[in-house]
């Protein structure tokens, strides 16, 4: 079991949780030369008999048929950016600065209780069937206003949102389909890395997208505080924490609320447990997504980015 390291308080953007010489002279090599150049010729001549080209006659450019013709260069076509279909998780997905011109982009599917969702970006289908808990590899999207569009799946006459997204170019985020209390909404998370942790440890955060869930708390099962109070919709700063195994517990914040009791070998009431395997140079995000108090219960998606 591993804590969080105190020592790590010292950075101020990631909070702790754990060489011949030639001795000939010139009037030598100058006497030398006629003879030994004659040598060598004769030799070369002897060993390798050379063909010397004929000059070949100096075009006319005044004559048409002399002039050379200047290649024309082909017609490439314009591409449009592609985007992945089908591609679900949980995954890992390795994090790369962001093509010039282009955001890099990734959607998380966090609405509890909907089936699965066709994405599309503009006229393009992003992903054709994105189901609960599951988050898409990236997609390089140009930058500028862009209109998402939500449908069902299985239904796609039925439009879930259609919302406009200003893009960045070099960025790189997530996007997370939420509750609301109409239907869907969209949270915009970026993904940049973490700074000011040491070269063996990794970064931690959470994103709280339990709608109606409250405030919720996390600690470690050892009863040591991670984060505090996170609201819904809310994304934390990054915390440091060393390469290790570490279990996770989540509360209700709220006051006079008690978190109904799970069963596990901990034995600790929360509304989900977990365990994380932390390496080395790591960037994780959490998601906490579902229901606290109804169905889907509320788990956690983890997403690693390095």
């Amino acid at each position: 079991m591993r804590s969080f390291d105190s020592k790590y308080n010292k950075y101020p953007n990631c909070s702790d949780i754990s060489s011949m010489e030639d001795n000939t002279s010139m009037t030598d090599v100058s006497e030398n030369y006629e003879e030994y150049s004659e040598y060598e010729n004769e030799g070369r001549n002897m060993d390798y008999p050379q063909t010397i080209p004929s000059h070949q006659p100096v075009p006319d450019f005044s004559q048409p048929s002399q002039v050379p013709s200047i290649p024309v260069l082909p017609n490439i076509p314009s591409t449009t950016p592609t985007f992945p279909s089908g591609i679900i998780g949980p995954i890992v997905i390795p994090i790369g600065p962001g093509s010039i011109g282009y955001a890099q982009v990734r959607f998380l599917h966090a609405v509890a209780g909907a089936g699965p969702v066709m994405i599309s970006v503009g006229p393009t289908v992003f992903n054709s069937k994105l189901a609960y808990q599951n988050i898409t590899a990236y997609g390089r999207i140009a930058s500028g206003y862009r209109t998402i569009t939500v449908v069902s799946a299985d239904n796609p006459s039925n439009v879930l949102l259609r919302k406009s997204v200003t893009f960045t170019a070099g960025s790189q985020i997530t996007i997370a389909l939420v509750n609301a209390a109409n239907g869907i909404q969209l949270l915009v998370v970026s993904d940049e890395l973490c700074s000011n942790k040491s070269w063996n440890s990794s970064c931690v955060r959470f994103v709280n997208l339990s709608y109606g869930s409250g405030s919720l708390s996390v600690q470690l099962d050892t009863g040591m505080s991670v984060f505090e109070d996170i609201d819904f919709m809310e994304i934390t700063p990054f915390k440091q924490i060393g390469v290790g195994n570490y279990y996770f517990n989540v509360y209700q914040s709220s006051p006079g609320i008690q978190p109904r009791n799970i069963s596990g070998d901990m034995g600790i009431a929360s509304f989900t447990s977990f365990e994380l395997q932390v390496g080395s140079n790591e960037m994780y995000t959490i998601y906490l997504v579902g229901s606290t108090f109804t169905t889907p219960p509320l788990q956690a998606v983890i997403v690693t980015n390095v």
